[in-house]
């Protein structure tokens, strides 16, 4: 974000062919609009920026940032008599042009509105700078190529004209003056014209929505049914890009944080993708999609641990279960090491299915990672919506029958073990049993350890005992569910709290309460992650599962030190109305996460975004969440995440 001015100097392309000059000097006079230049520019236009006040943008990130603006252009060659005159506190515009157009290495697709505090002092220090005077304004040399500025006043103030082109110059005004006066949602936006991009790269665009729908088609390739499944909420927006005509990113800095939101925009009901692969057409439209969401509050955080460290609240479209199916089954055979039997595929497609249609209309499902108590290591469970307790057990009790042999196959592949050397010591086994009065079904997933593979057991049981164990209890209208060395226990209270007793619950924790207010009615999902907790439950699975030297040791405390308190706040969104259908993701990150290592800030916020891209699938298996499994290294400078 620091770096945003310079982009002003650093981008590349131009226009298509040459567009009319003005018929009269832009100087200190208002820019006459070129009906003309404006048929062809609106087609090239691909995007823009506008910060809202660079200066305040600069301050919020830190006291270190004062003068950085200044010397950001210094060092592209504006010298600082000539940069003291841009204000700095009002709107600044940018405008990125068609990028296939480059003329030249010196001609860049970027049109520019800058704040001045005095059209005529900065037209003089242009001169005095040596800025050859034209008709229409200056032309000014840079180290990134020769610009054209034109100055233009206006009752909000004077700016700025700036483009690669002269010729470019009268449209500045009309493509960015209505950005810059208008109402600012964000610090900072970015908007992208997709219809545009489209027109110019549609190819492209379509060889990308083939191979997409490739890899998101059942059958595909082993290799690409495990990346078809961690990404498929991700794969699932990619294929409705042609239903998609805007994006826009916008990011927020104040003294609680940075706020970042991404949004996709439809205004056309109609643009369906028809790429191979897809679903019938009328569901494959972006509008569609929108529309099929399922908004509120969060369900289930009742039903979650209070020591939660990560938690994950969802209400799942049916579009969305059928394409979790999908992923599913492509998953599965895919790390099924031999050719899958079409009567034996039917039957873990039927299995998953029962499980989908046993959720509630709502499609209502919550999820959490704690620390296992007493015994230490992982634990993570859940609950979701059911209609039918009593179909919702069958189901369940069916899938798992069903899924024995695929189950193991994916556990060996979750854990990075050598399917080859395990294919025959993963044992999957299923039963029933009673706990804290409930029948409780289990699937127990034990291994065969070699005498040789010391390491790869210590870190399988450093996470969850001897035992990989996935119990699932019915109880009311909730499907219960909890995986770890702690998982009875777990289960017990999660019980006592679904029938209305009392228990400790993620819902006493004050900053989770803040967390489900944002964007209560219009939401999807909901991720929450407390930073400390996280990152406490990480290291202390690294240290459990790996042999540390003192030093080690130490690097990794003070990396865990590091760690300030706060919590990553996700969630997506959608707005639906006639003229649009928009689906949004929005991240917020305390300040304090800014505050220490950016690095780990960055490990943190993936782990947070994480289940919003892999959410959990039903029904629930034995796959621990990869992003806090013990894979974290040392380096030279100590421990990474």
């Amino acid at each position: 974000m620091k770096r945003t001015i310079v982009c002003l100097f650093l981008l590349a392309a131009c226009t298509p062919h040459p567009l009319s000059p003005p018929s009269s000097p832009i100087g200190l006079k208002p820019v006459p609009v070129n009906q003309a230049a404006l048929t062809d520019l609106d087609g090239e236009l691909f995007g823009t920026l506008v910060i809202a006040s660079p200066a305040t943008l600069m301050t919020q990130l830190g006291d270190q940032n004062a003068g950085t603006l200044e010397k950001m252009l210094t060092s592209v060659g504006i010298s600082p008599k000539v940069s003291a005159l841009i204000d700095f506190d009002r709107p600044l515009g940018m405008a990125l042009l068609n990028p296939t157009l480059l003329a030249s290495p010196t001609v860049r697709p970027i049109l520019a509105m800058i704040p001045l505090r005095s059209g005529s002092a900065f037209a003089a220090a242009l001169e005095a700078a040596g800025a050859q005077k034209t008709q229409w304004g200056y032309r000014v040399p840079t180290m990134a190529g020769e610009i054209s500025i034109g100055i233009q006043r206006e009752g909000s103030g004077d700016h700025a004209l700036i483009a690669w082109r002269s010729e470019l110059l009268p449209e500045v005004a009309h493509v960015l003056g209505p950005k810059l006066r208008g109402p600012k949602e964000s610090a900072v936006t970015v908007h992208m014209n997709l219809d545009n991009a489209r027109a110019v790269l549609g190819s492209q665009l379509d060889a990308l929505g083939q191979h997409v729908a490739l890899l998101s088609a059942e059958g595909s390739s082993p290799s690409d049914g495990q990346i078809a499944f961690s990404m498929r909420e991700i794969l699932a927006l990619i294929g409705y890009a042609h239903g998609v005509s805007d994006v826009e990113l916008l990011a927020d800095v104040d003294s609680g944080g940075v706020t970042v939101t991404a949004r996709l925009d439809s205004n056309h009901g109609s643009d369906l993708f028809a790429g191979p692969g897809f679903d019938r057409a009328s569901e494959r439209s972006f509008r569609s999609y929108v529309e099929q969401q399922r908004t509120g509050p969060a369900w289930g955080s009742r039903l979650l641990p209070r020591d939660s460290a990560l938690a994950y609240m969802t209400r799942m479209s049916p579009l969305g279960r059928r394409g979790d199916v999908n992923a599913s089954m492509a998953f599965l055979a895919s790390a099924t090491a031999r050719p899958i039997a079409a009567e034996e595929a039917m039957k873990w497609r039927r299995a998953l299915d029962r499980v989908s249609h046993a959720m509630a209309e709502g499609g209502e499902l919550s999820y959490a990672v704690w620390p296992a108590q007493g015994k230490g290591g992982l634990g993570f469970g859940g609950a979701f919506h059911v209609d039918d307790s009593t179909e919702a057990r069958a189901a369940v009790k069916a899938a798992y029958e069903a899924l024995a042999v695929p189950i193991g196959a994916i556990v060996t592949r979750s854990l990075a073990l050598d399917p080859v050397r395990y294919d025959k010591r993963i044992e999957v086994r299923e039963r029933t049993r009673q706990i804290a009065g409930q029948s409780v079904e289990l699937v127990e997933v034990s291994v065969r350890w070699p005498s040789d593979a010391g390491d790869e057991r210590r870190v399988f049981e450093s996470m969850f005992g001897e035992k990989l164990v996935v119990a699932t209890a019915f109880v009311g209208d909730s499907a219960l569910f909890a995986m770890g060395a702690d998982y009875e226990s777990r289960l017990t209270t999660m019980s006592q709290a679904a029938l209305g007793g009392p228990a400790a619950s993620l819902q006493d924790n004050t900053a989770f309460q803040e967390a489900l207010g944002y964007h209560d009615q219009s939401r999807i999902s909901l991720a929450f992650l407390e930073m400390p907790k996280i990152a406490a439950l990480a290291g202390a699975l690294f240290a459990r599962s790996t042999d540390l030297t003192d030093d080690q040791r130490g690097a990794l405390i003070q990396l865990l030190g590091d760690v300030r308190s706060g919590a990553i706040i996700s969630t997506t969104n959608v707005v639906q109305g006639q003229a649009r259908a928009r689906y949004e993701l929005t991240s917020h990150l305390p300040r304090t996460a800014l505050e220490g290592r950016l690095r780990l800030a960055g490990a943190l916020w993936r782990i947070a975004l994480a289940p919003v891209i892999n959410p959990p699938v039903l029904p629930p298996l034995p796959l621990p969440p990869s992003q806090i499994t013990p894979s974290a290294g040392f380096s030279d400078t100590g421990p990474t995440m």
